[in-house]
This record gives C-alpha cells, sequence and structure tokens, in this order.
C-alpha cells in the first residue's frame, strides 16, 4: 500500500495568543492537534504526518 504523505496545520486562538504562553503549548493547539491526528487516523490506514503551527 502506498504511503501518504499528510500535514496538519494548527493555528493558535486569540485566546490563547494573549496569554504569552512561550514554553507551554496553548489548549487549542493541543486540541486541534488531537481531532486532526483522530481524523487522520479514522480516513487514512499508511500515512507519514508533518506537523505545523502558527504561533
Amino acid at each position: 500500500m502506498k504511503r501518504i504523505r499528510i500535514a496538519i496545520y494548527m493555528r493558535i486562538s486569540k485566546e490563547d495568543a494573549g496569554e504569552g504562553r512561550s514554553d507551554k503549548e496553548s489548549g487549542s493547539i493541543r486540541m486541534q492537534r488531537l481531532l486532526l491526528k483522530q481524523y487522520v487516523e479514522e480516513h487514512f490506514e499508511v500515512y507519514d504526518l508533518e506537523e505545523y503551527q502558527d504561533v
């Protein structure tokens, strides 16, 4: 089976951006990652996953 390259993109929320989190990952990023990974796992069998964030 052919491997598919999949990229997920997560963007920090306005609420989390105002908290000045430089050392911790925001709650919005964690939730987006969880939902996106869940979708990929449910719809693709063999894949390489890349993550991108706008912080």
